[in-house]
């Protein structure tokens, strides 16, 4: 992607978005709008529950909140947007860098609409951040994260006129929380000893940092 730019005047700059943020990534994004001087219809944040608030703006952005929305949330607004850590269709759900680094699938950061289904929605913004020979987790999801921001200042730049969403292609991969949990016990009687040079290598490199640490070994 091309380096963008917002317009510039005087005072704050208006921009009909409701945005909903959760973690590191979603502080990030409200130091932005402070040093921006951007002036938004509302910025929410865990515990709040999208689904039961009324939408303060035709347009929503999600960023890192993990909270699925139901399907009257979705229809009433005119457009919503998911920013996720994962290069759609691979890495749906949760935990979708080591996942990549465990599966060997791509990584990356999508912005895509949301749609019914999880993380199912039409591509927007994507941009695959290529694995490298013994990365670990944490080096892979800091290249993942900065993407994502590269991602978040597009969108910002071309808001409102945000392009039509590209269907995804191929049914990808989907993983829920409870999977990654189950990976990180599974091999504490058995150790990986069993399992090929390479997967023994992606699976250490998946669990190197909290909140993916922990790989339990005999």
């Amino acid at each position: 992607m091309r380096p963008r730019f917002l317009p510039t005047g005087r005072g704050s700059l208006q921009i009909d978005l409701e945005v909903w943020i959760g973690g590191d990534l979603g502080a990030w994004f409200l130091d932005l709008t402070h040093k921006q001087k951007l002036s938004l219809a509302r910025i929410r944040a865990l515990p709040e529950d999208i689904n039961v608030v009324a939408p303060s703006s035709d347009y929503c952005l999600l960023i890192h909140n993990p909270t699925v929305l139901k399907q009257p949330t979705i229809e009433r607004y005119k457009r919503v947007w998911n920013l996720h850590p994962g290069f759609l269709p691979y890495g749906r759900g949760f935990y979708p860098v080591p996942w990549a680094i465990i599966e060997d699938t791509p990584a990356g950061a999508t912005l895509h609409e949301v749609v019914r289904g999880i993380d199912r929605g039409p591509i927007v913004y994507q941009r695959e951040v290529g694995k490298l020979p013994k990365e670990t987790c944490k080096e892979l999801h800091g290249r993942v994260r900065e993407a994502e921001k590269e991602i978040l200042w597009n969108f910002l730049c071309d808001h409102p006129n945000i392009p039509i969403g590209i269907a995804q292609i191929g049914e990808g991969t989907h993983h829920y929380r409870r999977e990654f949990e189950e990976v990180r016990t599974g091999f504490k009687k058995t150790g990986i000893g069993h399992l090929e040079p390479a997967q023994q290598d992606r699976l250490i490199r998946a669990f190197t940092f909290q909140p993916f640490a922990g790989l339990e070994l005999p």
